[in-house]
């Protein structure tokens, strides 16, 4: 397996929200772990709680895998980090108000599972294109939803930023998860908004297309910086191969 990471805290933010991890699962090194999230609720606050939900969600998959269904196990593991999350939110010592989305994915053989909540997104780029496998849960996923906008109607919406879910904000929220094939060759990014209301799946996809593999986070992530960059920009680009490339993988 070949992937490339990028995290950006973009060019208005002073700090960067989002949190991002691609691991394998210890006891299954075969399986691949790979989340994003982007947190809010202040200075502090949004940082923390991005990273709590990803290290959570982790946490629990690489506890229970062997003991369950994987895709199961997944969103039950996201349901964990809006519990983390929630929790520290109300607590003495929390962030009032933070929270964070979360897209999560286990990648083993040509099984993809992606469970999530929020707006940060799943594609998977095959020799049929590119299609995102996640659905926005914000306003302007709605409306894209149901036809009323368009892709680049959507990136450019005046309220493209306003979540109709996210981890933290309730004690239970529901979580959206999918199951996909994947063969070698094919791609699965995952990214936050920073990158998709600047970046179209389009670009995305002749990124990928043209770009080496270790030049697509940086070409991408730039590229949304040179569009204005007005939000914390993070992506992971896994590519599906029986081989490695040390050369690649170059993010802890």
């Amino acid at each position: 397996m070949y992937w490339d990471a990028k995290s950006l805290p973009g060019l208005v933010r002073s700090k960067n929200e989002d949190s991002w991890l691609v691991k394998r699962i210890r006891e299954r090194p075969e399986l691949w772990f790979l989340a994003v999230a982007d947190g809010m609720g202040g200075f502090e606050g949004g940082e923390f709680a991005s990273r709590l939900a990803i290290e959570t969600c982790y946490q629990y998959v690489a506890r229970l895998v062997g003991h369950g269904d994987l895709p199961e196990i997944l969103e039950n593991g996201v349901r964990k980090a809006n519990e983390a999350v929630y929790r520290e939110g109300i607590g003495l010592f929390g962030y009032p108000g933070m929270g964070t989305t979360l897209t999560a994915a286990l990648i083993q053989g040509n099984d993809l599972y992606v469970s999530h909540v929020g707006d940060s997104r799943a594609y998977l780029i095959s020799s049929g294109g590119i299609r995102q496998i996640s659905e926005d849960h914000s306003v302007v996923g709605e409306l894209m939803k149901n036809g009323a906008i368009s892709e680049d109607e959507a990136m450019h919406h005046p309220q493209r930023h306003i979540l109709t879910l996210a981890l933290g904000t309730e004690a239970d929220v529901p979580v959206s998860s999918y199951r996909e094939k994947v063969e070698e060759g094919d791609t699965v990014v995952l990214c936050t908004d920073g990158l998709t209301t600047l970046v179209s799946s389009s670009e995305i996809l002749d990124a990928i297309k043209s770009k080496p593999k270790g030049e697509v986070s940086n070409f991408l992530s730039n590229l949304a910086i040179s569009r204005g960059g007005y939000d914390n920009i993070t992506l992971i680009v896994f590519w599906v191969s029986a081989g490695e490339d040390p050369e690649v993988n170059s993010h802890a």
